[in-house]
């Protein structure tokens, strides 16, 4: 069963399934700039073995802001590993880098670039 805080919000440009996001104002979210300026919001992951598409520009969307939800790699990560967020791609790391910045959860499942890995969502820097 998915225990998550799911909530629903527009969003700016197109945003694939599994990518973090962060705030543009209190009701819409977007993919992440990669500055010091983005404030994290959650995943948009609504279903957690859902497969990944794209939402359109203007349509709410299901972002996980507390709980399980697949995020998409930019990289290979293990089950335990801290989760960061990948410059403006919107995708998870588990190495710090320049145009990073912590992200909002730790991985419960191991992966490769570009798969959807389980993790649980809280808040972090």
């Amino acid at each position: 069963m998915n225990r998550a805080v799911i909530r629903s919000m527009k969003y700016q440009g197109e945003i694939p399934k599994g990518s973090v996001v962060v705030f543009a104002n209190e009701s819409t979210v977007k993919l992440p700039a990669g500055t010091s300026a983005d404030k994290l919001c959650g995943v948009y992951s609504q279903y957690m073995n859902e497969d990944a598409e794209s939402a359109a520009t203007g349509e709410a969307i299901p972002i996980t802001v507390l709980g399980l939800a697949r995020v998409c790699v930019g990289e290979a990560v293990a089950a335990g590993d801290v989760a960061y967020i990948k410059g403006s791609t919107g995708k998870g790391l588990k190495t710090k880098t320049a145009g990073s910045s912590r992200l909002i959860g730790r991985y419960l499942e191991s992966g490769t670039e570009n798969d959807y890995v389980l993790m649980i969502v809280q808040m972090g820097e």
